[in-house]
């Protein structure tokens, strides 16, 4: 499935081998990725290419360092993933670290069966959603224009606006929170994908089918003869 372009800026498949530590940027921009803890890559559980990020909500997560690419501005932007939690404890998912905070945290503030988006660290929006630890799902974090969309397993949940100026200027974090918030998530990731300059989707839509690719077609070099 395309989906590795120009305005892909991250992208984890999480393949490897059962228990690796290393986490590989295939966006084509070989960004570094660490490791933590111990996320590490599994093999007993994907949802695309016989493998995930497993996170055992104790000390996991990956980051990636600051990066102009993480720079926003106020403009358009996708964040879309495929989860699996394991339980529904308090957990940060996400966190694109910029100077006040841009992630995403479940549960937070003793909240239950709440998915808490916050942008420029002031500004939360919470969305009803009852985490199932029983399946995959697929999340997406869209602004096109000054609409902040969230859609889960391809419907629109959220529905608002945000013009925030973001700014990256800290590490971008996968399994944790921003300033050690001590949050860590768990359960396992795939396929998790930052997008700038792009609002991938902005209707209700089909999740994706398999993996991220290329957008470069492959085209059969054989002469075509009409009749």
């Amino acid at each position: 499935m395309p989906g590795i372009d120009s305005y892909t800026k991250l992208l984890l498949h999480c393949n490897g081998t059962d228990g690796s530590t290393t986490f590989t940027d295939d966006s084509g921009t070989s960004k570094t990725v660490t490791s933590v803890g111990t996320a590490q890559i599994d093999t007993a559980v994907s949802k695309f290419g016989g493998a995930s990020g497993l996170f055992d909500g104790d000390s996991d997560y990956v980051y990636t360092s600051s990066h102009t690419d993480f720079a926003m501005g106020t403009g358009d932007f996708t964040v879309d993933y495929w989860a699996k939690f394991a339980s529904s404890s308090l957990q940060d998912i996400w966190w694109i670290a910029y100077s006040d905070g841009f992630g995403v945290r479940m549960n937070r503030a003793g909240q239950t069966n709440k998915m808490s988006l916050l942008m420029a660290g002031s500004t939360w929006f919470d969305i009803s959603y009852t985490i199932d630890t029983t399946a995959w799902h697929h999340f997406a974090f869209v602004r096109t224009g000054t609409n902040l969309l969230v859609f889960i397993d391809g419907t629109k949940v959220l529905d608002t606006t945000s013009s925030a100026n973001l700014v990256c200027n800290t590490d971008v974090l996968i399994g944790t929170g921003n300033y050690g918030s001590g949050y860590y998530f768990n359960g396992q990731l795939d396929e998790f994908r930052i997008s700038k300059g792009i609002a991938r989707w902005t209707s209700d839509f089909t999740p994706p089918t398999e993996a991220y690719s290329t957008d470069t077609p492959t085209y059969n070099s054989g002469l075509m003869i009409v009749f």
